[in-house]
């Protein structure tokens, strides 16, 4: 009987493990996404996938916030890519309900 292969681990030192939105704004068009990830020295880079319909505060950061500028009901992905000083990478998506120019709470 041949051993069965170790299951292929995540690059040593990172390794994204969640992601959380919260804080949506009183007028439902502003959202914080932070992404949580092992390893130190981690750089974040922050950017709409597709069609852009929203602006971020900052492009850098564990955390940042993303606010609806487009009228009309879409589905934003935002997607937030960290690596390391060796550059490995890994990423994660969000994804964003907007109806009628707002986010959709979850």
């Amino acid at each position: 009987m041949q051993p069965s292969p170790a299951p292929e681990l995540p690059p040593t030192g990172l390794y994204v493990l969640g992601k959380r939105s919260s804080n949506l704004s009183d007028d439902l068009k502003t959202i914080n996404l932070t992404v949580e990830c092992t390893g130190k020295n981690i750089s974040y880079q922050w950017a709409e996938l597709g069609t852009v319909t929203g602006a971020f505060n900052a492009s850098v950061g564990q955390a940042v916030q993303w606010t609806a500028l487009s009228p009309g009901s879409y589905t934003t992905r935002v997607q937030v890519t960290v690596s390391d000083a060796t550059g490995r990478k890994d990423s994660a998506v969000f994804t964003i309900p907007v109806r009628n120019g707002q986010i959709v709470p979850a």
